[in-house]
């Protein structure tokens, strides 16, 4: 198609008859344009996906530059990706005159859609509870694990060598491991408590 390229203007006119505007289309005829001696001009577009068949093609319209469509009422539909404007805005001018012009975006069928304000995805907070909580061996969960390790390596301790050991809790009170030996100092039973 013949689009008239202006990088004063930062315009790209659609030529007359035009109701129908692709995308991959007329970011390959600006990149004609430019390589045909209009590198000076700021640039017009940023591209993402539309090289692979399962990606589509997003078009960014950058550097304040608009598509004018043709100068008639019609409908223009526009194909083969998805045509906005970085930073937000109408990616289309008016055409000098008075017409009445419906602009049909087709949204490709892979792209459900996107937010620039975020998902639903869960907070740090809620990720880090989510890990700790995790069910590691037996009915324990790594922050239960953690307490019981914690109290083993540094808790205070009571009963040690007599047959019923202690390793006690941060607060020097709870009873997080409660270990019995035989006589010949075998464990025999242990009674781990990982609750805060």
């Amino acid at each position: 198609m013949a689009y008239t390229f202006s990088g004063t203007a930062k315009t790209i006119t659609l030529p007359p008859g035009t109701v129908t505007l692709d995308l991959i289309d007329l970011y390959s005829r600006w990149k004609d344009w430019v390589l045909a001696g209009n590198a000076q001009h700021a640039i017009a577009f940023r591209a993402v996906g539309g090289d692979i068949p399962a990606i589509p093609l997003y078009l960014f319209l950058l550097n304040g530059w608009r598509l004018i469509p043709q100068s008639a009422n019609h409908v223009l539909t526009v194909m083969a990706g998805v045509l906005e404007v970085d930073g937000g805005g109408e990616p289309f001018n008016d055409p000098a005159g008075s017409y009445k012009i419906r602009i049909n975006r087709e949204t490709p069928g892979i792209a459900i859609g996107y937010s620039s304000a975020g998902g639903s995805a869960p907070s740090a907070g809620q990720v880090a509870d989510a890990v700790w909580a995790k069910v590691l061996e037996g009915p324990l969960t790594a922050e239960q694990i953690q307490r019981i390790v914690l109290s083993a390596m540094a808790g205070e301790t009571s009963g040690l060598g007599t047959g019923n050991e202690h390793y006690l809790a941060q607060d020097g009170n709870k009873i997080r491991i409660d270990a019995i030996f035989d006589a010949t100092s075998n464990r025999t039973s242990v009674t781990l408590d990982g609750t805060a």
